[in-house]
């Protein structure tokens, strides 16, 4: 979950943003035409071992490189990746200094470093995505949230 926006100031080159509630409006005129169905077959579990409760992970193309190890988090109101990939793709230039906060579900509080917006490529589409940048420790090379799983129309399934 991000919490942040308004009244932004900058320190030594760095954007800071005042913590606020954020209000939105939704409409949901662009979903109203679906008539596709999601289906699921016993098949697709095959090879699968149960019960299953990892994380879903996977591999996306990122800015012209394939980056594994991405947790798709639909709990995650962020996008987020590691600088040590940035520098893998040569983009750390491209970063924007942004301090923002973002907390995580048991109120721990972290701050970002930078902003990045680069393109993502799944399944033949390619989304224009904005990454948060944390230097924190991870198992995930990179977490995708649900503003890339939303504007993806894509539906994680762990199980399947």
């Amino acid at each position: 979950m991000i919490i942040g926006g308004g009244d932004d100031s900058v320190i030594n080159h760095v954007k800071f943003t005042i913590t606020h509630k954020l209000k939105r409006t939704i409409a949901h005129k662009w979903y109203d035409g679906f008539e596709d169905s999601i289906t699921f077959e016993k098949s697709d579990a095959d090879g699968l071992s149960f019960p299953y409760y990892d994380a879903l992970v996977i591999t996306l193309r990122i800015a012209d490189t394939d980056v594994k190890r991405i947790m798709v988090d639909d709990g995650s109101g962020a996008c987020i990746v590691h600088p040590r990939d940035l520098m893998r793709m040569k983009l750390e230039e491209k970063i924007i200094p942004r301090c923002i906060t973002l907390t995580s579900f048991n109120n721990a509080v972290e701050r970002t470093s930078g902003e990045i917006a680069l393109p993502v490529l799944d399944g033949g589409v390619t989304l224009e995505t904005t990454f948060y940048v944390m230097n924190q420790e991870t198992a995930y090379n990179a977490i995708i949230g649900r503003p890339w799983i939303h504007a993806m129309r894509a539906v994680p399934s762990s199980f399947y």
